[in-house]
């Protein structure tokens, strides 16, 4: 089975069309019907998985699979968490975007040289990405390259709820995660804090259970994750859609169960921006 009759197949067991999925993946009309004789790309079979809720390698046909090495198949991975990172990644490591194709193409291995580097952008042990450790936990245990100067702490936020007066309360879980400062762009610890993720309205992008740190803000780009409040409800993570000088705002979330909420007029009032995700912690990958 080709990766284009997986698709087609995937999409009747989910009642959308071809065209549907196109469009919601803001793929051109046509464009999956062509991976019948040809393979598509990483970054348009990424917003096909992520659409139907499945993984790429799910996707795709054994002659589209690229053959990876471990290394890359985790580099991979946690660049496929979040996909507004992938372009600081790149900028991070002072690569074009077109080498990450090339990784993810398998194409070339010039990660190979940047894997202490790539594990501090990560905030992961080394020998997470050697396959040393299956553990990816942001414990203290696993930041030993950095020094206590370079460290930030922050208690958990289990819930933020709207309290009284326009003031929000914050429930902490009791749980501390430690931050390096390198992730904080700002450096400014009082300009964050780190959320747990609850329900499953981002999945797979976020999971119940993962921690995300946010950048306290209420003002975000278009097209942003971010942590929002709406209608006396506790914050949940969205991503936030609108167009500046207009009266409307959309939430969206990733998993396609889950339904958009579009706010207008005045309930835009009902409407609390609480800051943007930055960082994802998790605690395990699995390939």
């Amino acid at each position: 089975m080709n990766t284009y009759e997986k698709i087609k197949q995937l999409c009747g067991s989910k009642g959308i069309s071809i065209y549907r999925l196109e469009r919601d993946c803001s793929l051109s009309n046509g464009s999956v019907k062509k991976w019948i004789n040809s393979s598509p790309n990483a970054e348009a079979i990424q917003k096909v998985a992520i659409r139907l809720n499945t993984t790429i390698s799910d996707l795709l046909s054994e002659e589209d699979v690229p053959q990876l090495d471990p290394t890359a198949k985790r580099i991979i991975k946690l660049l496929d968490q979040d996909e507004a990172q992938q372009k600081d990644f790149a900028k991070t490591l002072n690569v074009p975007p077109s080498t990450i194709s090339d990784w993810r193409s398998g194409k070339t291995k010039s990660y190979r040289k940047m894997l202490p580097n790539i594990a501090k952008y990560f905030n992961v042990p080394l020998d997470y990405l050697l396959g040393v450790t299956d553990s990816i936990a942001t414990s203290a245990n696993n930041l030993t390259s950095y020094s206590e100067n370079e460290m930030y702490t922050f208690p958990v936020i289990g819930a933020i709820c709207a309290g009284y007066d326009g003031n929000s309360e914050f429930d902490k879980t009791g749980e501390k995660i430690t931050v390096p400062k390198h992730l904080l762009k700002t450096h400014n610890p009082k300009d964050y804090f780190v959320l747990e993720v609850k329900g499953n309205s981002m999945y797979p992008l976020y999971m119940p259970g993962d921690k995300v740190l946010i950048r306290a803000t209420t003002s975000i780009d278009s097209g942003s994750i971010a942590a929002v409040g709406y209608d006396g409800e506790d914050a949940t993570l969205k991503k936030v859609e609108y167009e500046p000088n207009e009266d409307w705002m959309r939430l969206i979330p990733r998993n396609p169960e889950y339904p958009t909420v579009t706010i207008r007029g005045a309930d835009l009032e009902q409407c609390r921006i609480y800051g943007e995700v930055v960082y994802l912690f998790r605690d395990k990958v699995g390939f």
